[in-house]
């Protein structure tokens, strides 16, 4: 089960969905992009959010909402049994590293001291030009300059 935080933006994400029609932020962004968008073939659109998505999104959010009653805040899998062997297996089959879940938490404490004191946060390094795909990569490309982040010295983990 996800910690209670994951399932607290959940919550909140899904809150914001579960709107009417005419203020679906899906709904809204369709017609605004598409000029086009005529009255008529609106109808169809918030016939569908209103009879399929809306009572689907209700259920969702009650589903998060009763597994939010039990979740605990633990993150990591640390406090079930054998959590540590988890990890461990899990880091084997689904990596090609060798290095421990512990030298693994190490680099990473290092790595995240290597950033940039503004963050990594694209408006922060001062890209707020282009969309936010130009953004996103301005922002990795300054991530991947930082010595230890860049994908060539990754091989020698």
């Amino acid at each position: 089960m996800p910690p209670d935080f994951i399932l607290d933006t959940t919550l909140t994400q899904l809150e914001q969905l579960s709107t009417e029609s005419d203020q679906s932020v899906l709904l809204t962004s369709l017609h605004r992009r598409c000029q086009e968008f005529e009255r008529a073939a609106a109808r169809p659109a918030r016939k569908v959010w209103n009879e399929k998505i809306s009572p689907a999104l209700e259920k969702q959010w009650g589903a998060v909402k009763q597994a939010r009653e039990k979740a605990k805040h633990d993150a990591g899998v640390w406090h079930i049994k054998d959590g540590d062997v988890l990890v461990c297996d899990y880091l084997q089959i689904s990596t090609t590293t060798k290095m421990t879940p512990d030298e693994i938490h190490k680099m990473g404490l290092e790595q995240a001291a290597e950033f940039p004191p503004d963050g990594c946060h694209p408006e922060a390094q001062g890209l707020t030009q282009g969309g936010i795909g130009a953004r996103i990569k301005g922002s990795i490309a300054r991530i991947i300059s930082i010595p230890t982040m860049s994908p060539a010295e990754a091989d020698d983990r």
